[in-house]
């Protein structure tokens, strides 16, 4: 898990490092107003980069919404730097030594001073750029735009959990995996507990995108087990065909849990499209 935080605060690093237009106005506000206005600032422009990394995680990103906008927001974040440049003017321009001192005069006090950098912050063309490419590519492994789920599991589920789980779990599996493997599901799927595995199970076969799959503008990796049962290798081939700039892996010989069941292969694909994703 440290490397993947360290990975995470290295991206992050370097997306808040370059001081644009926003840190130069935090600066200008320590200096003239005192540290605490600079913090405020600060953390507004914090949250707006928060806001684009949940929308990121989200999978936001992956469909091209924020591409899709980003004029819009661009011409109002134009507008506003330029509305903030304005009042840096008149700010210096400003013989007045009470007036001066409250350089950048929009956004004063402590809930204005974190809005207005949280505003400006979430409409810099440079923000939304710079989160529009966090993610370079998908990997979808078992999975489908639809996931019906049988009646008799979701019914299994409420009247008889320890022989449903039983059976998901045979379902999950191909015969020729490990049955410390197996056995390690099964327990996974009982310690979750009835009502959990339920609304996820539920959640699952209410799922349908498979309207919105053009929607995804990422390259994309499908991988999915010839013998999968819970979500058939169809689904993978239809995900495939439905996604521009996809590629798609079948792992012979393995079911639901193919990254379980055949890693090395697995992990070679990724790898594989890592460094040479579709065109």
């Amino acid at each position: 898990m440290i490397d993947v935080f360290l990975l995470g605060a290295g991206v992050g690093l370097a997306v808040a490092a370059p001081v644009g237009p926003i840190g130069l106005l935090c600066i200008r506000r320590t200096l003239a107003r005192g540290w605490a206005s600079g913090v405020r600032s600060g953390l507004g422009a914090a949250a707006a980069d928060a806001t684009y990394g949940m929308m990121v995680a989200a999978g936001l990103s992956a469909t091209g919404v924020l591409v899709r906008h980003a004029r819009e927001m661009q011409f109002v974040g134009g507008l506003l730097i330029a509305l903030l440049g304005a009042l840096a003017i008149r700010a210096f321009l400003d013989t007045a030594p009470a007036r001066a001192a409250q350089a950048g005069g929009w956004g004063s006090g402590a809930l204005g001073e974190f809005a207005s950098t949280y505003v400006l912050t979430i409409s810099n063309p440079m923000t939304i750029v710079a989160f529009a490419g966090l993610v370079a590519g998908l990997v979808l492994i078992a999975t489908g735009a639809r996931l019906r789920v049988a009646s008799t599991i979701l019914e299994g589920i409420r009247n008889d959990f320890d022989g449903t789980t039983e059976l998901i779990t045979r379902s999950a599996w191909s015969s020729e995996a490990p049955s410390r493997l197996t056995q390690l599901g099964q327990r996974a799927l009982q310690e979750t507990g009835p009502d959990v595995l339920l609304a996820d199970f539920t959640a699952c076969d209410r799922f349908d995108v498979m309207e919105r799959l053009r929607e995804v503008k990422t390259p994309t990796l499908v991988i999915g087990g010839s013998i999968d049962q819970l979500t058939p290798v169809k689904y993978a081939r239809f995900a495939a065909e439905h996604i521009c700039d996809t590629r798609l892996v079948v792992v012979e010989g393995a079911g639901h849990m193919a990254m379980l069941e055949r890693p090395a292969e697995v992990t070679r694909a990724v790898q594989d499209f890592l460094k040479k994703p579709p065109p």
